[in-house]
C-alpha cells in the first residue's frame, strides 16, 4: 500500500513538472516573440535614423512661429571649458511688459539674459539694449551655438531641441501650407524666412542628415549629463 501510494505520488509530480514545463515553455516563447518584435522595431528605427532615412511627414502647417519664439533658451559652447552651456531669458513681470513701451515680443527679446555653465560654473549676465544677430551664435554674448554642423556648404544651426524639431518637421514634409492670418505679415514667420538652401528639394537628403547630426549632439549631451 505504501509502495503504490509512493508510485502515484511520483506520477503526479512528474505530470506537474511536465505541465509546469509546458506552461513555462509557452510563456518563454511568447516572451521571446515579444522581445524579438521589439528588437526588430528598435533595430529598424536605429538603422533608419543613423542612415538618414527619416519617415516623411505628410503636411507641415505654418502656425506663425517666429525665430524669437525659440530664443528663450540657447545652447552655446562655453568659452571656458568648451562644454555645453545655456543662455536663458530671466523671467520678468509680464504685467510690466504689457504696460511698457513696445510690444511684449520686443520686451521679451530684450529682457535680461543669463549665461550659465553647469560643467565649470561660469556665469554671466546680459542687460543691454543691443543685439548682434546673424550666424551660428547667440544674440547676447556671441558665443558659438552648440547645435551646429556643416551642411550643403553652409552651417545648419539651431538654438535648442524645439528648434531642431521645427526644422525636422519642415524639411520632411511632403506638403507645406503657408501661414495666413488677418493683420499679420505672411513672410514674417520662421518658415518663410528659412534659407533657400534648406528649402530646396535637391538638398532634402543632405539637410536631413544634418538634422540627424544635431540630434546626436543633443543626445550625447543628455547621456553625458546622466
Amino acid at each position: 500500500m505504501g509502495a503504490s501510494g509512493e508510485k502515484r505520488g511520483r506520477r503526479r509530480r512528474c505530470r506537474g513538472e511536465m505541465r509546469g514545463g509546458v506552461e513555462g515553455t509557452v510563456l518563454f516563447c511568447w516572451f521571446h516573440r515579444i522581445i524579438g518584435v521589439f528588437n526588430l522595431k528598435t533595430e529598424h528605427f536605429l538603422l533608419c535614423a543613423f542612415s538618414g532615412e527619416f519617415p516623411m511627414i505628410a503636411t507641415f502647417i505654418d502656425s506663425g512661429q517666429i525665430l524669437e519664439d525659440f530664443a528663450e533658451r540657447m545652447y552655446v559652447c562655453c568659452p571656458t571649458c568648451r562644454q555645453r552651456a545655456c543662455v536663458m531669458r530671466i523671467p520678468a513681470d509680464e504685467k510690466e511688459l504689457l504696460l511698457g513701451r513696445g510690444s511684449p515680443r520686443f520686451h521679451r527679446t530684450f529682457s535680461a539674459r543669463k549665461f550659465s555653465c553647469l560643467h565649470c560654473g561660469s556665469t554671466r549676465l546680459w542687460q543691454g539694449n543691443v543685439q548682434r544677430r546673424g550666424g551660428p551664435y547667440d544674440w547676447y554674448f556671441r558665443f558659438p551655438l552648440w547645435l551646429q554642423t556643416p551642411c550643403c556648404g553652409e552651417i545648419l544651426w539651431a538654438f535648442n531641441e524645439d528648434h531642431v524639431r521645427f526644422l525636422e518637421q519642415y524639411v520632411l514634409a511632403k506638403q507645406r501650407i503657408k501661414f495666413h492670418e488677418e493683420g499679420r505679415v505672411r513672410n514674417g514667420t520662421l518658415a518663410s524666412r528659412l534659407p533657400i538652401w534648406i528649402k530646396r528639394a535637391k538638398n532634402r537628403e543632405e539637410v536631413t542628415k544634418g538634422i540627424l547630426r544635431l540630434k546626436k549632439l543633443q543626445c550625447a549631451v543628455f547621456v553625458n549629463s546622466r
